[in-house]
């Protein structure tokens, strides 16, 4: 799902009878629940309209979700004996998902 440049993850708890998500790429944590799917949508709309809302009473900058980026992966079986013919068995698999960042302790970014 996706709201205002947000974007959400849903899943279904079978203990607790409850549609569950959670706001992707950004820092912050935003959740929602609902007990029914038809109600799912307007409680992640809610819950991101309460954490912009949230941010701004504290005069601080609500999170930008990080920019969605397209890229491939390429898989090889790592069990083939005959490493030059794995291009038979590759798969190359489009992944859509958020930019992630990391750390480098030797410079401190």
């Amino acid at each position: 799902m996706e709201y205002k440049g947000y974007l959400a993850k849903v899943e279904y708890d079978d203990e607790a009878k409850l549609i569950h998500g959670e706001v992707l790429g950004i820092r912050d944590v935003v959740t929602f629940q609902a007990h029914r799917a038809s109600q799912t949508e307007q409680a992640f709309h809610n819950s991101v309209d309460d954490y912009i809302t949230f941010c701004m009473a504290r005069g601080e900058e609500p999170d930008k979700p990080f920019p969605r980026q397209d890229f491939c992966i390429s898989l090889a079986d790592p069990t083939c004996p005959h490493p030059s013919q794995t291009h038979n068995l590759s798969r190359t698999f489009a992944v859509t998902c958020s930019k992630v960042f990391a750390s480098n302790p030797a410079t401190g970014t």
